[in-house]
């Protein structure tokens, strides 16, 4: 998404970078600070609402910050009247690909550390247990399982009264290569958090919790949906 750099006049709304959540609730901007802000802003960073937004967009003009001149402002306005689904989005694809960056120096991906994980603490768990564990179908784990055995990261050994039950553990290569990639995961946990106080953590895990525990029951509120056109 191209992005255009400007310099926003003191006392201006305007969001810095999208995802910055210090313009969220269209603070004021210091004297020389610096604005980036996109030429476009697409669906996918509306979480699905309908229609690209662009600058000095007249679904836009009704908010204080915004003026059809002033292109400046687009972002304030769009962080501020866009929906939790994209923020959501927006911070699991950001941490998936942190993840994804320091695990590569393992070689493994994020879905083979969540396995090795429930395996590392689960001696002897079955593949389709595993499977339900990481919430992902039998073939796929069964396709994940067998990539990992062929690196030698775990074995597969039949239970030893139930010789139809095969068991899955961590080989000794296997445990010390996933202990060594879960401290650098968790040495990223630590970074990530960095930038919060002890209290905004807390008020985040609660708040990503109660967002969880509600969306179930979101889907299923009932919608009334405006008469379709006909051709």
């Amino acid at each position: 998404m191209p992005l255009a750099a400007g310099h926003p006049e003191p006392g201006s709304c305007v969001g810095l970078v999208l995802g910055d959540l210090a313009c969220l609730q269209g603070r004021t901007v210091e004297p020389g600070e610096r604005a980036q802000v996109p030429a476009r802003i697409h669906d996918r960073d509306r979480g699905g609402l309908s229609g690209g937004l662009g600058r000095g967009d007249r679904r836009l003009q009704h908010l204080p910050c915004c003026r059809a001149a002033d292109a400046r402002n687009v972002t304030a306005c769009w962080l501020i009247t866009v929906g939790l689904l994209a923020y959501l989005k927006r911070a699991e694809q950001a941490t998936q690909q942190a993840k994804e960056q320091v695990l590569r120096d393992y070689g493994i991906t994020p879905a083979q550390q969540a396995a090795l994980t429930i395996v590392s603490e689960h001696e002897g768990i079955s593949s389709a247990e595993l499977a339900r564990q990481c919430q992902v179908t039998r073939q796929t784990m069964n396709s994940t399982v067998g990539r990992l055995e062929a690196r030698g990261l775990i074995q597969r050994t039949p239970h030893p009264m139930h010789r139809t039950l095969i068991e899955l553990t961590l080989t000794g290569y296997g445990r010390d290569l996933f202990e060594r990639a879960d401290a650098r995961v968790s040495a990223l946990d630590t970074d990530l958090a960095a930038e919060l106080s002890p209290a905004e953590l807390s008020t985040l895990k609660d708040l990503l919790t109660r967002v969880t525990d509600h969306a179930p029951r979101a889907a299923t509120h009932k919608f009334e949906q405006p008469p379709a056109k006909t051709p």
